[in-house]
């Protein structure tokens, strides 16, 4: 998501969490987190889905139970009561691109790989990366040409060179 004004990009929004219901009764709200490190919504105004509406995160602690993996209990200072929260349900919040670091060396956020070219092991093209499924053993490149490849080294090479390469294996999966 980008924010434009007078058709000028003013910052680019990653989807950082969906608000899932309310925890407690001291206006916590159970969220599905979206970001592999929900720490850098922490002392942030954040856009939501809600027109109007930024909140900022106070705290972000592990949810104890339930389903999900990426389910996390986000403190809010917009929000104080149990009503509160129960009024938050089923609204997303961004985070600027900008507040996230960059990857360490040798690694790359999954987000940066679409748009990146895909080519086979003799160098042909395969493809661009149009988008990023999620899957729960692994994420699955989704290419413009419709085909689907493991996001894993096994089926690609390295994942944060400028252009990615299909190993043997990616190939022969490429080629069902």
């Amino acid at each position: 998501m980008t924010l434009t004004t007078n058709n000028h990009q003013l910052t680019t929004l990653l989807p950082a969490a969906k608000l899932l219901n309310a925890h407690g009764l001291k206006g916590a709200i159970k969220a599905k987190i979206m970001l592999e490190h929900p720490e850098f919504m922490v002392g942030h105004t954040l856009s939501t889905s809600r027109e109007g509406l930024t909140l900022t995160v106070t705290k972000v602690q592990a949810a104890s139970s339930g389903r999900g993996r990426d389910n996390a209990i986000l403190h809010l200072k917009e929000s104080t009561t149990r009503e509160s929260a129960e009024a938050l349900g089923g609204v997303m919040v961004y985070l600027p691109k900008e507040l996230v670091p960059p990857p360490p060396e040798g690694e790359v956020y999954l987000r940066d790989l679409v748009g990146k070219p895909v080519l086979k092991p003799d160098g042909t093209p395969a493809g661009t990366v149009k988008s990023i499924m999620d899957n729960p053993a692994h994420p699955i490149l989704e290419l413009e040409t419709g085909q689907l490849v493991p996001a894993h080294p096994e089926f690609i090479g390295d994942l944060a060179a400028s252009h990615l390469v299909l190993t043997e294996t990616g190939l022969s999966v490429w080629e069902i």
